[in-house]
């Protein structure tokens, strides 16, 4: 008998209908919370933020030791928007507030970039005060998403297999009532 095709009692398919069903939301509500927190923020700067010319004040190598060493690249910009003048911090990583274990990564963004000069960048127009220097550049942050989504396609498939195995067996029992 191949173990993918035995046949289960209907309690029992119920079971593991439930259970695939709460594996296929948690993948989806990871995906989805990943999404509207990770990639949503920066695909909204690079359509809807306004460009604007930043002058660079000061930039440090931001340092974090607990639980671990991590680094994030940060620059304290001065910018204008409709003659209001704005010293916001900015970060290395576009609207990613995160933190990076390479401090190689972190230290070449910074010394992309010379305090005194001047730099576009980019500020939300419903707030001026987000502002953002760098604009993401690390497409590895779509990694998280591969497992949780092949898990979630994998799950679809049995989840609906499983359904109209289920069907059909709710199906039989129906016609032999009948009967």
């Amino acid at each position: 008998m191949n173990m993918w095709k035995r046949h289960l009692s209907p309690k029992k398919r119920i079971t593991l209908l439930i259970g695939q069903f709460v594996v296929l939301v948690i993948c989806i509500g990871y995906i989805e919370y990943f999404y509207t927190t990770r990639l949503l923020p920066d695909k909204r700067a690079q359509a809807v933020f306004n460009s604007a010319d930043c002058f660079l004040v000061s930039k440090k190598l931001n340092t974090r030791n607990y639980p671990k060493h991590v680094y994030r690249a940060d620059f304290l910009v001065s910018y204008n928007v409709n003659n209001v003048q704005y010293n916001r911090w900015a970060f290395g990583n576009g609207m990613d507030r995160s933190f990076s274990e390479s401090k190689g990564e972190q230290e070449a963004i910074l010394a992309r970039y010379e305090v005194g000069k001047t730099y576009q960048c980019w500020y939300d127009p419903e707030d001026p005060q987000l502002v953002v220097l760098v604009m993401r550049h690390d497409w590895r942050v779509t990694f998280p998403l591969i497992l949780p989504a092949v898990v979630a396609v994998i799950m679809l498939y049995y989840f609906l297999t499983n359904a109209v195995g289920l069907m059909g067996m709710m199906g039989t029992v129906i016609s032999k009532r009948k009967k």
